[in-house]
């Protein structure tokens, strides 16, 4: 399906009958200034390719991000769909609490 915006233009895709994938929820952006690409497969992946860049650069989840740090102290270890509704109730509750905001907020 083609869908336009104000200033982009793009196509989703699905199937409910498609083989093979347990869970692929999978998201790209294509921009002037790179792409940005998540799979809930991979969830502890982030693909980003930047102006410059030969191509998509993996970043991993780790302890160097504090809310994983909370569930494991050492690098190469997934977080799962559980710790990260974990993460998300947390965000929630500190917000209504009235605390700063410590992640992204895409303004």
């Amino acid at each position: 399906m083609a869908v336009r915006f104000a200033q982009a233009h793009g196509s989703f895709a699905r199937s409910r009958v498609a083989r093979g994938r347990k869970c692929r929820l999978q998201w790209e952006t294509h921009g002037s200034q790179g792409t940005i690409v998540f799979c809930q497969e991979n969830m502890n992946e982030l693909w980003i390719h930047r102006p410059g860049e030969a191509g998509l650069v993996r970043y991993v989840t780790g302890p160097d991000q504090p809310d994983f740090l909370v569930f494991c102290p050492a690098p190469g270890h997934n977080s799962g769909f559980n710790e990260q509704m974990i993460i998300k109730a947390q965000d929630l509750l500190m917000a209504i609490a009235g605390a700063p905001n410590t992640g992204p907020d895409f303004a």
